[in-house]
């Protein structure tokens, strides 16, 4: 799928303890007095589970969705697959019609106001005016999606004792 990660990792953990340590993520809240609410929405099965970090607030990163496949053996195998909710597939195609929307009109635009006099810009003020958009969207979209992705890989490599495949 678009944009998701398959990693193969290998962990001294048997495939019990390690579902059971998926298990209690499910009992984890997070909140204040009693607007408490799960932290973790965890959904588990034979050999493959499903794990989704509820966001704390509307404005913060958007968590992406871990499934993984445990296979039974020495070394336990677990098979994680990291991708972005809808959300974060949103964020990240409203920034990339934003961008290109902004990029096309500074570069389409016969005249602009710069230093308060109108004139016609040339090709390298053009270019400068257009990498501020771009670049405004290109980090709100790492802040946003991108690096949630990779804190969650690397929380889970730390929680579950995970060691990279030789795959």
């Amino acid at each position: 799928m678009l944009l998701s990660q398959n990693r193969v990792y290998q962990s001294a953990l048997s495939a019990q303890e390690i579902n059971s340590i998926i298990s209690h993520l499910s009992r984890e809240e997070a909140g204040f007095w009693i607007l408490k609410t799960e932290k973790y929405k965890v959904e588990i099965s034979e050999g493959y589970f499903t794990v989704l970090r509820r966001s704390s607030t509307q404005n913060g990163p958007v968590f992406p969705v871990v499934s993984g496949a445990i296979t039974d053996g020495s070394p336990v195998q677990v098979d994680l697959t990291i991708k972005p909710t809808t959300e974060g597939y949103f964020v990240i195609l409203l920034c990339v019609v934003i961008s290109g929307i902004l990029s096309i009109s500074i570069l389409m635009s016969d005249e602009m106001k710069v230093n308060g006099v109108y004139r016609t810009l040339e090709l390298w003020e053009r270019v400068v005016y257009t990498l501020f958009p771009l670049s405004i969207c290109a980090v709100l979209c790492y802040v946003k999606v991108f690096k949630p992705m990779s804190d969650t890989e690397a929380w889970l490599v730390k929680k579950l004792a995970l060691i990279a495949s030789a795959k």
